[in-house]
């Protein structure tokens, strides 16, 4: 399939989107080749080439702030590789045959491609308790995420894509079904939580990718039409994730709680109003 100028802009929206609910900011440079990606005047080996021309150079200039080229230097480069993945998928449902562990680690790899300190593509191998804090309420307040204890392993990640039945049969299905099935495989993927680095822009591509499959559009873009997206798809994420971490919290429960249970009751109360992650995808799916 020749791809449109149309295709392209679609390419580059969802790219954006991903990487810029990560809070990364895009560089005019790249803004400006992306441009002409879209109309046919560059591709996007191109442009990664280029990219790792003036980064290379960048990163190694004397007195170069090297913590903030990194984070602009990973803000470009996703970009360009969720870009190429999307490239050859995205209007080509049967390009994807197989979904399972092995493709979201490839998927992982070919994002963190040009980052090689985040492993990409290596699956999480601590084994001590994985968690993150994320603020909330306009920076006011904070909370706590649990994700799966102990490492990970493919089996974890094959047990919760199973769970959507035979992938070939996802399109015969009603869309509110689908929709909800994949929005329970994020959560399932999310709480896992697989790689080191990127995990959530793994997550979107991948889950696209079955929305492309099953002959639906995942439009992530449409995150931005809320007043605070980053913030109303990471509370819907992370409630999710926090209740398959701690399932029956309550009150009597906390009696005898151990610090990682008072945390996680204390973050389902703080998000006890939040948007639900199946409500969201219900509405960002066509």
């Amino acid at each position: 399939m020749t791809l449109t100028p149309s295709h392209r802009k679609s390419i580059i929206s969802a790219a954006n989107a991903s990487v810029n609910l990560e809070g990364f900011e895009i560089s005019s440079t790249l803004a400006s080749q992306f441009f002409d990606y879209i109309a046919d005047k560059l591709s996007l080996s191109v442009i990664a080439s280029q990219a790792n021309l003036h980064y290379s150079k960048m990163l190694s200039a004397p007195n170069q702030n090297r913590k903030q080229a990194l984070a602009q230097a990973e803000s470009d480069f996703t970009r360009i590789r969720i870009a190429q993945v999307m490239e050859t998928t995205q209007y080509h449902p049967s390009a994807v045959s197989v979904f399972d562990a092995e493709h979201l680690k490839n998927i992982n790899a070919s994002i963190l491609q040009d980052m090689p300190m985040y492993r990409g593509g290596l699956l999480r191998l601590n084994k001590s308790e994985h968690i993150r804090s994320r603020t909330c309420n306009g920076g006011q307040d904070s909370y706590v995420v649990h994700y799966k204890n102990s490492g990970v392993n493919a089996s974890d990640i094959n047990q919760a894509i199973a769970k959507l039945g035979d992938i070939t049969m996802l399109q015969s299905q009603p869309r509110t079904v689908f929709v909800d099935k994949l929005a329970m495989l994020y959560a399932d993927l999310d709480y896992i939580h697989a790689f080191n680095e990127a995990n959530s822009r793994t997550l979107r591509l991948f889950t696209s990718q079955i929305a492309t499959m099953a002959h639906h559009t995942l439009d992530w873009s449409k995150v931005f039409d809320y007043e605070n997206p980053r913030e109303v798809l990471y509370q819907a994420r992370d409630i999710a994730v926090s209740k398959r971490s701690f399932p029956a919290l309550d009150i009597a429960s906390m009696r005898d709680a151990s610090q990682s249970e008072f945390e996680a009751y204390e973050t389902q109360k703080k998000l006890a109003n939040a948007k639900t992650l199946m409500a969201v995808m219900h509405e960002i799916i066509d």
